[in-house]
């Protein structure tokens, strides 16, 4: 039954996306150390993209931690919520997630090279510009993220201002320049179509009414009257965070399908399990986690108990909840050891 495969297809969203980036950063940053101790004097590029992954997980990291913060109205300047597009936030944490897939499966095409040949070199030169082209990547998308907390989190209002006007040049270029990314966002439209007689629609309340008023809601309407939608990115093109309840609901358009680990650590499920140990996942040594902390974090009984308000990860239904957002007014691989 297609409606059912559909159903079942799992669809990233703002909170799992960055939940799992933080597991799937970890183990990148392990395999990319086992690269480096093999590869000894013909790292640089390596280096590099260790580096980069470190710095792209920290901003997920403190990121994922001030949109919660946004989520439960305890920044110290909400009102900053309506300063980044959600088209923003989307095509970043879009292009992350590719981002660390297609290092994760470079990394497991040097580790089938190293078995084949001993030719350093031969392999270097095979893999440098690949590799170099996704650190620039991960650079870019970190700088992105860091940019976001400054606008939320700065107490300087030039400077949140500043990095509102970067951030906003910084998107519209890798969407004009990234196909790929640009046509995702359009497939948001699909993921927000539905057949029968209720319409979901995310509310935003004016300004006037207390942010924790905001509610989803559904309403009957005709099947042949479509919502009007601008000449824009995505569906959710005009929303600012400030107009979202939850992000946990808000999809990504990506399927655990489409990335490596997707189905490990993409799911809503994960991030239920742990959610409540994200300060345990990013601690080691190095400040970077292990797959021996993941090992005992999977490892961990599950307690039957609700996640802490601020990781706000809804239960899994059999039907995923779906969003339909109005048309806004007024705004515009490698082995697991």
């Amino acid at each position: 039954m297609p409606g059912r495969m559909v159903a079942d297809m799992e669809q990233l969203t703002v909170t799992t996306a960055m939940i799992g980036l933080l597991a799937v950063g970890g183990k990148t940053i392990e395999a990319l150390w086992e690269l480096n101790a093999v590869l000894r004097k013909s790292t640089e590029t390596i280096n590099r993209a260790l580096q980069e992954a470190k710095q792209c997980r920290s901003s997920v990291h403190i990121l994922y931690k001030s949109l919660m913060l946004l989520e439960s109205q305890r920044l110290s300047f909400p009102e900053r919520g309506a300063w980044i597009e959600m088209d923003d936030l989307i095509a970043t944490l879009t292009d992350t997630v590719l981002a660390f897939s297609d290092i994760q499966g470079l990394c497991d095409d040097i580790d089938d090279m190293l078995v084949a040949t001993s030719d350093y070199e031969a392999i270097l030169k095979q893999y440098e510009p690949k590799m170099t082209n996704l650190c620039a990547r991960l650079r870019w998308n970190s700088v992105s993220m860091t940019m976001m907390m400054t606008i939320l989190k700065c107490p300087g209002t030039d400077d949140a201002e500043n990095s509102r006007a970067s951030l906003e040049a910084r998107v519209q270029r890798l969407l004009s320049s990234n196909i790929e990314i640009a046509s995702r966002l359009r497939l948001l439209d699909h993921l927000f179509e539905i057949r029968g007689d209720t319409r979901y629609v995310l509310v935003s309340q004016p300004d006037t009414v207390d942010h924790s008023t905001r509610v989803i809601r559904h309403t009957a309407v005709s099947q042949d009257i479509a919502p009007s939608r601008p000449s824009s990115w995505s569906v959710l093109s005009g929303y600012t965070l400030a107009d979202i309840p939850s992000f946990a609901i808000i999809p990504l358009p990506v399927d655990v399908i489409d990335v490596r680990d997707g189905n490990e650590f993409y799911t809503y499920e994960y991030a239920r399990r742990v959610s409540r140990d994200l300060d345990e996942l990013m601690q080691d040594a190095a400040g970077q986690g292990t797959s021996k902390t993941l090992g005992v974090i999977l490892g961990k009984p599950i307690m039957g108990i609700e996640p802490p308000i601020q990781a706000q990860i809804p239960p899994r239904k059999q039907t995923p909840t779906i969003v339909v957002p109005a048309a806004p007014t007024g705004k515009k691989k490698r082995r697991w050891r």
